[in-house]
């Protein structure tokens, strides 16, 4: 696998040819609009001869400039894709560390997203898309399939975008809204039991019932957390939406977590860092939207009770041969181990 150094020295070699070029550009604009300035010489010339020696030499200049707009266009085409490939090459290494670290399952696009048709019937967001890449799809750890990218719709920098195969299909649409944005005159609201979820959180459904089956204390406890965390992190919100057998759920902000930064000196466990702290995000909500919510400690077997049982039976027998025979704080809480009837 390439070295992250590696790729970023190359980055910055053609990031520095791009820079010459651009001041080529410059100067091949001065030099064009110094030619339009010789189109007052053809006038001033006393003569026919010094008319056309003008002349011959604007075409002469012309030709070259036209030669020279041209290498300069290869030039810059080649370098800019020279950029965008080792880009894209880091950005895969970046989220390859993080993604390797939280899903055994998973496919990577930089240069793939969501169209208008995936994001459409969710309900959040009016507009069409704008622009949508790093494509990411794969298993949570608890079987639930997500796909996740980042969009720009309009003016509104949606940078993550999760859809989940939901195992709760619904018939009414469930949206879930931070209190600071603007409510659904046509969903009546309804409020949950859990009065700190309601402070952050507003809840629109037709079906109240439906709501309550798809919000459960694990995913309410999973959103709190999430509200919190990203806006330490960052201003920004979390916004959700239940549609039928899929599930929703947009980051809103105005970065990008996956994006790389190879011009600066942060390294790539950094930069790891970042992009495992916002796929753990994916696997946060997954988990939470698992069937069991909550699953129940298994009480142990009479087998291991009546192990237990004498092992405190012993432990009870050896202080009474203790110095610390006497004192009732000390001695341990035991009941005879007893058979099974």
């Amino acid at each position: 696998m390439e070295r992250f150094e590696q790729l970023r020295e190359e980055y910055q070699k053609y990031s520095f040819k791009g820079t010459i070029l651009t001041v080529l550009y410059v100067v091949w604009v001065a030099v064009l609009c110094g030619m339009v300035s010789m189109v007052s010489w053809i006038k001033d010339a006393e003569t026919q001869t010094g008319k056309q020696k003008v002349v011959l030499i604007m075409v002469a200049i012309g030709v070259v400039l036209l030669v020279t707009a041209i290498v300069l266009y290869k030039f810059s085409r080649k370098n800019a894709d020279a950029i965008k490939d080792c880009m894209r090459r880091l950005k895969i290494m970046i989220v390859s560390d993080a993604a390797d670290k939280l899903f055994s399952q998973y496919k990577y696009n930089p240069d793939r997203g969501f169209t208008d048709d995936d994001i459409g019937e969710d309900g959040l967001v009016a507009g069409n898309l704008s622009y949508s890449d790093d494509y990411l799809e794969g298993v949570c750890p608890n079987g639930i399939r997500f796909r996740r990218a980042d969009n720009h719709i309009g003016d509104n920098h949606h940078d993550a975008w999760i859809i989940y195969d939901s195992p709760k299909c619904l018939q009414k649409p469930l949206v879930i809204r931070p209190r600071s944005v603007l409510t659904f005159k046509t969903i009546p609201e309804i409020e949950t039991e859990d009065s700190e979820f309601n402070k952050l959180f507003r809840c629109f459904c037709e079906d109240k019932a439906e709501a309550f089956y798809a919000l459960t204390p694990k995913l309410m406890r999973a959103l709190i957390e999430l509200h919190k965390n990203l806006k330490r992190l960052e201003s920004s919100s979390v916004e959700i939406s239940f549609v039928k057998d899929k599930v929703h759920v947009v980051l809103c902000r105005a970065t990008n977590p996956l994006e790389v930064k190879p011009d600066g000196d942060t390294t790539r466990e950094i930069q790891s860092a970042y992009a495992t702290i916002e796929l753990s995000y994916v696997k946060m909500i997954g988990e939470a939207l698992s069937l069991q919510d909550d699953v129940k400690e298994q009480e142990p077997s009479k087998s291991e009770q009546r192990e237990q049982q004498k092992k405190d039976h012993e432990n009870r027998e050896r202080w009474w041969d203790s110095a610390e025979y006497g004192d009732p704080s000390a001695a341990p809480s035991a009941d005879e181990p007893k058979d099974d009837v």
